[in-house]
């Protein structure tokens, strides 16, 4: 027991090491790098802003669920997650890649848990998993840029977890259905891969 305790102490305090890396490495010069915002960041700030500031888009539809943008309809999770940042930090780089950055930690928290969830609660294996995703470039890319992809990434892994907890709980069939649900409204792409998970599952 004592053994076990100490174990799950230390287990913590790597746990706790590791998402502070996984921070350091999405909000370290989170204005900076990458240099400069890309058209889509720019766009979903801009729409932020004006959401924020009138209820309206860009293009005048009150609190839209598609965002019209470029001609190219983004979908609008990004905008609505982008609004408390730009409320908060007024209207920069650092505020529009703040979600992502944000959500972006949080998936390295996440992905602890499901991997415990998957490997049958072995420790070792989920600080494995942990580590990996906090040092990955592929994550670490869309981090650090409002990318759709790595936000769609943690609604995904959410709606998952929920699902495998669903299973010893029905109360968490509502987190993963929302879940999934954010990730359609978050990136297109999730309207193929959602129903193949959800089948899968």
């Amino acid at each position: 027991f004592i053994i076990r305790n100490e174990f799950m102490k230390l287990s913590s305090r790597i746990l706790l090491l590791i998402l502070v890396l996984a921070a350091f490495l999405r909000f370290y010069r989170l204005s900076d790098f990458p240099p400069g915002l890309y058209s889509d960041e720019a766009a979903y700030g801009y729409n932020a802003y004006s959401i924020l500031k009138t209820g309206h888009d860009e293009w005048g539809k009150f609190l839209p669920l598609t965002l019209q943008s470029f001609g190219d309809y983004k979908p609008p999770m990004t905008a609505y997650l982008t609004i408390p940042s730009i409320a908060v930090f007024s209207l920069n780089e650092f505020a529009v890649r703040f979600p992502a950055a944000l959500i972006g930690t949080l998936s390295v928290l996440l992905i602890y848990f499901l991997a415990k969830e998957v490997f049958f609660g072995l420790e070792i294996l989920a600080l494995i998993s942990t580590a990996l995703l906090a040092i990955s470039p592929w994550h670490l890319h869309l981090s650090r840029m409002s990318m759709l992809v790595g936000i769609e990434n943690f609604f995904l892994t959410l709606g998952v977890y929920s699902f495998l907890k669903f299973t010893k709980n029905p109360l968490w069939l509502f987190v993963s259905a929302t879940s999934f649900t954010a990730a359609i409204y978050t990136y297109y792409g999730s309207r193929i891969t959602v129903p193949v998970l959800v089948i899968g599952l």
